[in-house]
């Protein structure tokens, strides 16, 4: 386990992001000692490491996770450059992700059911996504490591804005 991340959900339940190694987001029951593993159908019990994937419910860099005022689960990957949003009982929602636009620089966000297969050349819209959190807004607030900036995105997946550099 390499952890990179760890939140709490309203039930008392430990979600470590597994950051480089093991690309997988644990849920980790401390009174019974449980630990399962989030996927694209729910939670599992499969404990091997996993290879870095850009389909639902896999991981590439999984650094932190945020819950939504519903209980929805956000996991924010570096290495993928989007947000995976899930049910509180871990089925896969869909994806922030950028999407191609028609000038230079000038991607935008989309919450996506089906994610594109693979991460579009760093352009500054969740080019390196480290955390997030939901404001008192329903906004989603994203540190972004790689464009140095906070990045604010809608719930229907409209980015709406930006706070420091590009």
């Amino acid at each position: 386990v390499e952890p990179f991340g760890v939140s709490r959900d309203s039930n008392g339940a430990f979600f470590i992001a597994d950051f480089r190694q093991s690309h997988r987001v644990i849920r980790l029951n401390l009174e019974t000692k449980r630990a399962d593993y989030l996927s694209a159908h729910g939670f599992i019990v499969e404990q091997k490491p996993l290879a870095a994937g850009s389909g639902p419910g896999q991981f590439n860099m999984p650094h932190s996770i945020a819950f939504s005022p519903e209980g929805n689960i956000l996991v924010t990957e570096f290495g993928g450059q989007r947000l995976q949003l899930f049910t509180k009982t871990g089925q896969f929602m869909g994806v922030y992700q950028r999407v191609p636009s028609k000038g230079p620089n000038q991607d935008e966000v989309r919450f996506l059911s089906n994610p594109l297969p693979a991460p579009l050349p760093v352009t500054g819209v969740l080019s390196g996504p480290a955390t997030a959190f939901y404001g008192p807004d329903g906004n989603i607030y994203v540190a972004d490591y790689s464009s140095h900036s906070i990045q604010k995105i809608s719930p229907r997946g409209e980015f709406l804005g930006r706070l420091g550099a590009a």
